[in-house]
């Protein structure tokens, strides 16, 4: 979440797709990785929260 707060932090994007066989487990990972981003991330009363989201793809992605 923190690593994922520096790239928002940096980049300002709209959206956070996270990518790769760790996303089967879903929001046992995302939901800490949210929690820990929204409490890293600089000025959050001054932008939109990201969402941070599964890939549609999963694993699939790529060539």
């Amino acid at each position: 979440g923190q690593g994922i707060a520096g790239l928002i932090n940096v980049l300002d994007p709209e959206r956070v797709v996270i990518g790769g066989g760790a996303m089967a487990a879903g929001d046992l990972l995302l939901e800490p990785a949210r929690r820990a981003c929204r409490e890293a991330v600089e000025a959050p009363d001054h932008r939109p929260e990201v969402p941070i989201v599964a890939a549609a793809l999963g694993n699939d992605a790529g060539a």
